[in-house]
């Protein structure tokens, strides 16, 4: 019965490892895209500039979820809990 908690503990930090890799992969998309957002002629500096706000709000807690998810499932980072 342990050996199978034990998979369970490792299937699960495999499955937040990935969770954590796919919001970054997510987050550093949306970051990338501000480029594309300043090429654009079409638009003003001030619509510049709210999309570039925008984009950072929600892409860079985006980014530290991902790198506490992905540091936490390796086990690289111990999550305080209350029992």
């Amino acid at each position: 019965m342990k050996q199978r908690s034990e998979r369970t503990i490792t299937v699960q930090n495999v499955v937040e490892l990935a969770s954590g890799i796919a919001r970054l992969g997510s987050a550093i998309q949306q970051i990338q895209n501000l480029g594309s957002v300043w090429k654009n002629e079409d638009l003003s500096i001030g619509q510049k500039l709210l999309q570039t706000i925008t984009n950072l709000a929600i892409s860079l807690p985006m980014l530290a979820t991902g790198f506490t998810t992905a540091a936490t499932s390796l086990g690289l980072m111990t999550v305080a809990t209350t029992a």
